[in-house]
């Protein structure tokens, strides 16, 4: 027997944050109150929240409003019930696999977690690739609210970072570059760009049109790229960001350790938590919950205030 087998695995989840807005034919767009949706769902069966999702289902199982400090913030659980890609069951002892046994009324679930935050109408959303994606939940959403209303929907709309660019440089440590050409024709040493001009002449023999670079650091605090090539790097990514469609930094700051990631062109905002999950289990959506209201609230690592500032 091993006494060394590993019992839990660590996994990077990442929340993306949104505003809702309604969208209706006879006024302006306008920051949409959240909890007249949830109101509206209350009303309703768990049966009646089933709608079809491709060819998989998606329903909103759980709402829960918490009072933290001064904000009342609510919590949401959603389910995707999956008919398609299911995975199989194996052992140890021979190669044999099997389909995952389930009757005509069970389904294999993925689910996702939205904080949403009533005062800006602010929408946090986990991330979960074999779930739903924002896409999908405004979807979601907005066919109830439509149900109702038949000239409004709801949509999600990505929060972006003012000064991207501004922020990565006041980061202390970097752990991460990864940027990905338009044009890397484009890309010259007189702009400021010795080492991806190296780099990128090094790759075009092999007569691609993008061509995507991507440095990183081992999951050490200690450890960090070079600090003032990444900080030069920066400036010359700003001044020619045309020639580029993707630039990401992932860095951290002396009195925070937690590493941010940080798309420079986008300015989509993110943020990331490393979860650590028990073997044969699934991350559990009351943790992931417990983690976005830390991560967001006022009382803990205030992502609400920086939200807040750029919405003003």
């Amino acid at each position: 027997m091993n006494m060394n087998k590993k019992t839990s695995v660590k996994k990077n989840v990442k929340f993306e944050y949104y505003r809702i807005y309604l969208v209706s034919e006879k006024q302006e767009d306008k920051p949409f109150d959240f909890l007249d949706w949830v109101e509206l769902m209350g009303n309703k069966e768990s049966s009646e929240k089933l709608i079809r999702y491709n060819i998989d289902y998606i329903r909103l199982d759980e709402v829960d409003l918490k009072s933290v400090g001064k904000n009342e913030f609510g919590l949401l659980h959603f389910s995707r019930l999956k008919e398609s890609s299911f995975p199989g069951v194996g052992t140890l002892e021979n190669s044999e696999v099997t389909e995952v046994p389930l009757t005509d009324n069970e389904y294999l679930s993925e689910d996702v977690s939205i904080l949403f935050d009533p005062l800006n109408s602010v929408l946090m959303v986990q991330r979960n690739i074999n779930s739903l994606s924002p896409t999908a939940l405004g979807q979601y959403i907005s066919f109830f609210w439509n149900e109702n209303y038949p000239n409004e929907h709801l949509e999600l709309r990505p929060i972006l970072e003012k000064n991207p660019f501004e922020k990565a440089l006041t980061k202390d440590k970097y752990k991460k570059i990864t940027v990905r050409t338009s044009n890397y024709k484009n890309i010259s040493e007189e702009k400021g760009f010795s080492p991806f001009k190296k780099a990128f002449d090094a790759l075009k023999v092999y007569n691609s049109i993008d061509i995507e670079i991507s440095l990183s650091m081992a999951r050490t605090r200690k450890n960090g790229l070079a600090y003032k090539e990444m900080q030069e790097a920066i400036e010359s990514l700003k001044k020619n960001q045309m020639d580029f469609d993707k630039i990401e930094i992932k860095g951290t700051e002396i009195e925070d350790t937690k590493v941010e990631k940080m798309d420079l062109l986008n300015g989509k905002i993110e943020s990331l938590n490393l979860f650590e999950i028990p073997l044969r289990s699934s991350l559990k959506h009351s943790v992931v919950q417990e983690k976005m209201i830390e991560i967001y609230s006022p009382l803990y690592d205030n992502k609400k205030s920086e939200i807040d500032e750029i919405l003003i």
